[in-house]
């Protein structure tokens, strides 16, 4: 009974307005990014995946998520890697058109929970292992949480 969402959502919730995004994809303009997440998306190429045995594809699917990390020199280059990524999602955010009360994110496994200068809060929600954190709205404000 879930509901999948490729891309970003606007969602009202007890008069508040939500900007919902995973957070890879906004406000990247690399085109070899776009070109890998236009692949990963496109149906065909997820057939011809499925059609190849897992153990062939398990492997190579976690050595490509594995190599983005291990690319990097060490945690300074990670973080200064994340940095990079806020800064493109708050620039999003300060320049999206519209009323925006809360712009929550995911993807970059940080806790960040600050006032924009227009107003809205920015969260990036962190994640479920290393940080086991998540957002609960309870009508009036967005809370972190961890369990």
């Amino acid at each position: 009974g879930i509901e999948v969402v490729d891309g970003s959502r606007v969602v009202e919730l007890s008069g508040k307005r939500f900007f919902l995004e995973h957070g890879d994809g906004v406000g990247h303009k690399s085109a070899g990014f776009r070109f890998i997440r236009a692949l990963f998306r496109n149906r065909l190429a997820q057939k011809l995946f499925s059609a190849v045995h897992p153990r062939w594809t398990v492997p190579f699917a976690f050595a490509w998520s594995s190599s983005s990390r291990n690319g990097y020199g060490g945690k300074a280059d990670i973080e200064a890697c994340v940095q990079r990524h806020l800064v493109h999602l708050r620039e999003f955010a300060e320049s999206y058109p519209g009323e925006i009360d809360y712009f929550v994110f995911g993807h970059l496994h940080c806790i960040v929970d600050e006032r924009l200068a227009r107003g809205s809060q920015f969260v990036v929600l962190g994640d479920g292992i290393s940080h086991f954190s998540y957002c609960e709205f309870d009508g009036r404000e967005l809370k972190f949480g961890s369990y």
